[in-house]
């Protein structure tokens, strides 16, 4: 999920792949950029420090507040789907963000395949919405970045059936499984 913050899963013959500590596949704390910014654990240059939509927004506030123009500078808060909106209507600092996250999200997702060569990944959340602006840039740099081009040979790139809530619904089964029945 691309939203507040990055999340991932990986599902093996049925099975949701939870790993020694249950801490596997969490994407969004991948380094990509050993010096980029904070994450909210502490840590820096986690994915989810850069492409999230809690960060895409930040960057893009960040750079108003330093003096880029953008239309966005008119609203009081910014949000990942502001950003995406007005890189749809040619906004260049907006393009410029989405851009941004789609590279580096390409960084992440080749170090993912690289891990794990599955045949599907699937993005929800928010701001996986910001379509071309964001994913162009992605695909680029998946290529550029991929391990072996035969990791994209039949992979399929989806997005959730169940829309932005896909998070929390996996969420919510994975607690579910794990409580016990009485």
């Amino acid at each position: 999920t691309i939203s507040t913050g990055i999340g991932g899963g990986v599902v093996s013959n049925g099975h949701l792949v939870q790993g020694y500590h249950g801490l596997a596949a969490e994407l969004g704390h991948t380094t990509v950029w050993p010096d980029g910014p904070l994450c909210g654990c502490g840590k820096r240059g986690h994915i989810e420090a850069i492409s999230s939509g809690t960060a895409i927004a930040r960057y893009a506030r960040e750079q108003i507040e330093a003096g880029r123009p953008s239309s966005l500078a008119a609203l009081s808060t910014i949000t990942s789907r502001d950003v995406s909106d007005a890189a749809a209507a040619g906004d260049l600092l907006a393009i410029e963000t989405l851009s941004r996250a789609g590279r580096y999200l390409g960084v992440a997702v080749a170090n993912f395949l690289a891990a794990f060569d599955p045949s599907i990944v699937i993005f929800g959340g928010g701001a996986s919405n910001s379509g071309p602006a964001l994913f162009d840039p992605f695909h680029a740099s998946l290529h550029e970045n991929i391990f072996d081009p035969t990791y994209l040979t039949n992979l399929i790139f989806a997005r959730a059936a169940l829309g932005d809530d896909a998070g929390l619904l996996g969420a919510q089964a994975l607690a579910a499984l794990a409580v016990p029945e009485p």
